[in-house]
């Protein structure tokens, strides 16, 4: 029998990817049960910004602003077929083109408000040794600190004797 071989890819290759998705599926979920709390209110339009602001946060750059608007283009048919959105007749794409400017406002602004690391990374690190990434400071003064302290101590001038 022929030996398995294993192809391993790159978790950080599929992150791009995966956070888009998920971005996408939260945006048009988000919005859908915006327009089904709101029942076509004119403020619904405005409840977009918060979820932008979720949507940025999911997606982590700015550079995937097109989730915004893919959301939206997605949202429109749905909601018609689904109930949750009144017919607007043949100017439907004014509404869409100001949902897409407000939901992509608060994408922006919610990619600045995301998490960076994973939480038990960021504390692992901050709880790890110290002496394990470069440039980072120790509590505990290291031999050749604590050796050259020991040595000032011992000279001639510090002890009085000449």
């Amino acid at each position: 029998m022929a030996p398995v071989t294993h192809i391993r890819v790159p978790a950080t290759a599929a992150q791009p990817l995966r956070r888009a998705t998920v971005a996408f599926g939260v945006g048009l979920g988000a919005l859908l049960v915006v327009a089904a709390i709101s029942a076509g209110e004119w403020y619904s339009i405005l409840l977009w910004l918060p979820v932008g602001l979720v949507v940025g946060s999911i997606a982590r750059g700015v550079r995937l602003v097109w989730i915004a608007w893919l959301a939206v283009a997605a949202y429109y048919p749905i909601a018609a077929a689904l109930g949750v959105q009144d017919d607007t007749g043949p100017f439907w794409y004014l509404g869409a083109i100001l949902g897409g400017a407000i939901l992509s406002a608060g994408f922006a602004a919610g990619t600045a408000i995301g998490w960076r690391t994973d939480p038990w990374t960021r504390s692992r690190d901050g709880c790890g040794d110290s002496g394990d990434r470069p440039g980072a400071r120790s509590s505990v003064p290291s031999p050749s600190a604590s050796s050259r302290l020991a040595d000032t101590w011992r000279t001639p001038a510090a002890s009085g004797r000449r």
